[in-house]
């Protein structure tokens, strides 16, 4: 017979074994089963079992949490963000809540180093039922308690999550700086979801030059098509003025995504402004007439606002 105990590192369940005791009936001599004592004897033991292998565990996953040095700078990228759990996805009610990392790039600022690998640590936040980063208290090896906080370690050589969150407090209780809950993510992620890159902060700083660069650079382009775009239409506005101030002409302008189709009534010599009738509505996406027309209406306005059309 075995006994299913929960491992004290929160990783799973420890299997020990459970002695079958029976008593035997003087009278019958028949075999019962154990009284109360016995079983609570039997689990007692298995429990220390347990422990004692969850401490060994514990004592071996222990590392330390330091700083980014001041002249690197770690960046990690995720497209798509990770969410996942800490009990096993076979059972049904989780009291954890789906623990999550959203998309985007993130700046580190604390690593762990344990067996010779870092990792870089972006803390764990909890998509259910709130968004708060993840912290809980814990008891230490000695008997100190202290607020721990849990964090995703992306391994910065192979770029993968590791299957257990890092815990890390700023105490000097002896709880953090160690592997704490396993984790499952949650079905679509994946555990090389993640992209590391390291540089100096000289080099950092010269690629920030150069995309600020660059980013000034398309700016400027683009406001001189712009500028360029804007005397085009000038120049034809001022070709097309005389004809525009012709009685009759048709002419057309789009406001707010509508298009409105007129004739010119009258010429103001000292305005310069022209009188327009409007009579037709169209869609400027195709060109097409509306088959519902508005009420016509005369509106005064400078010529340039319009432009010559067919209808």
């Amino acid at each position: 017979m075995v006994l299913l105990i929960p491992d004290p590192t929160f990783a799973g369940f420890v299997i020990a074994p459970m002695p079958v005791i029976y008593l035997r009936n003087p009278r019958e001599g028949a075999r019962m089963k154990p009284d109360f004592l016995q079983i609570l004897r039997a689990v007692t033991l298995a429990l220390a079992v347990g422990g004692a292998s969850g401490a060994h565990a514990r004592q071996s996953d222990v590392g330390e949490t330091v700083l980014v040095d001041a002249g690197m700078e770690i960046t990690v990228e995720t497209a798509e963000g990770i969410r996942a759990y800490i009990s096993h996805p076979l059972i049904p009610v989780t009291f954890s809540g789906l623990w999550y990392i959203a998309p985007g790039s993130y700046s580190i600022r604390r690593e762990a180093r344990i067996d010779g690998r870092r990792y870089a640590l972006i803390p764990w936040a909890r998509r259910q039922p709130d968004a708060d980063v993840i912290r809980e208290v814990k008891k230490g090896r000695g008997g100190c308690r202290a607020d721990v906080q849990h964090f995703a370690a992306i391994d910065v050589q192979t770029n993968t999550l590791h299957d257990k969150t890092w815990i890390y407090t700023g105490d000097d209780c002896d709880v953090g700086n160690r592997w704490d809950q396993k984790l499952w993510l949650a079905p679509g992620f994946a555990f090389n979801g993640f992209q590391v890159r390291q540089q100096t902060a000289s080099e950092a700083s010269a690629r920030r030059v150069a995309s600020e660069r660059e980013k000034a650079a398309i700016e400027q382009r683009a406001k001189e098509a712009e500028q360029e775009q804007r005397r085009q239409q000038e120049i034809v506005a001022r070709m097309d003025a005389p004809a525009k101030r012709q009685i009759g002409a048709s002419l057309c302008i789009v406001r707010n995504g509508m298009g409105y189709a007129g004739y010119t009534e009258q010429l103001n010599e000292e305005t310069g402004r022209i009188r327009i009738r409007v009579v037709r509505q169209f869609n400027p996406a195709t060109g097409r007439f509306l088959l519902s027309s508005p009420p016509e209406e005369n509106i005064w306005e400078h010529p340039d606002n319009w432009y010559l059309c067919d209808f």
